[in-house]
């Protein structure tokens, strides 16, 4: 064995793989929001309606796009990390801030949604997804709708990478998330309110993780000194 292979660091304790570390805030995440899920009781929630969620149907087939969030998250964040290590770190930041600003909701207005389907019009493949997802999440802590502000997440962070700002790219990331977004009422799983404080939160985040962050860099830019004229 060489001197520097006996030396070497693990793998995510070197200098050029700490941004990994970043990939811990998702299951910090999954652990908290598992934790509220068990803490909050379904009869303190308050629940999550509009008018226009009477006028929404329920089609069963979205239930395609619905269940392609989290895939879709994944594939952003292991491109991220694959090829734009800051991308990386922005984007779970993002995630980070965003939903655990969620979870903060999620106490403070403890909601669910009374929303779902109790029988279904028609029984086929998507029905029977349906059914299963209803089973294994719960209808409360839905506003905002996390589908809604993960799918920004992947929207801006795409356009915040200089590779993936090709317009067929950009076209096909803004169009599946729109189709996540729009999911989560035509199946049943929230509310159009749920949708619409997604996307307030979600922009919001943007303007703290991206935007923010510029002009803060630019003013840490030393000034230039005087000449001093003698």
């Amino acid at each position: 064995m060489t001197k520097s292979t006996a030396t070497a660091k693990p793998f995510f304790l070197r200098q050029e793989n700490r941004y990994l570390w970043f990939a811990l805030i998702l299951p910090a995440y999954l652990l908290a929001f598992a934790w509220v899920e068990a803490w909050i009781p379904a009869d303190a929630c308050r629940p999550t309606y509009i008018p226009l969620d009477d006028q929404i149907p329920f089609l069963e087939g979205f239930i395609v796009p619905y269940m392609l969030w989290f895939p879709m998250l994944l594939a952003m964040g292991l491109y991220l990390a694959r090829y734009d290590h800051e991308g990386f770190k922005r984007y779970m930041t993002y995630i980070g801030v965003a939903f655990f600003s969620v979870i903060a909701l999620y106490l403070l207005f403890p909601n669910r949604q009374d929303l779902r389907v109790t029988q279904f019009p028609r029984e086929n493949l998507f029905t029977r997804l349906v059914a299963l997802v209803y089973s294994q999440d719960t209808n409360t802590n839905v506003c905002p709708s996390l589908h809604v502000v993960g799918s920004m997440a992947v929207c801006f962070a795409a356009w915040n990478c200089r590779p993936l700002r090709k317009p067929w790219i950009q076209a096909g990331i803004w169009a599946g998330a729109f189709l996540v977004a729009v999911s989560t009422v035509f199946v049943k799983q929230h509310s159009a309110l749920d949708v619409m404080a997604g996307i307030v939160l979600g922009t919001l985040m943007d303007q703290i993780v991206y935007r923010m962050e510029f002009s803060f860099a630019r003013e840490r830019v030393p000034k230039r000194k005087r000449e001093t004229v003698i």
